[in-house]
């Protein structure tokens, strides 16, 4: 079953981990964010 197009997807997923301030806390990003498809990487000091 297709899905509809959603063209600010990208941009609500980051704004809302931006959000998360256990997300800062650890240093984590999201790449990449695709529909389906979105990882969190862990920064390493």
């Amino acid at each position: 079953m297709p899905h509809a197009i959603d063209p600010d997807f990208t941009v609500r997923v980051r704004e809302s981990f931006e959000r998360q301030n256990v997300m800062h806390l650890i240093r984590a990003t999201l790449l990449p964010v695709e529909p389906g498809r979105t990882k969190i990487h862990l920064h390493r000091k």
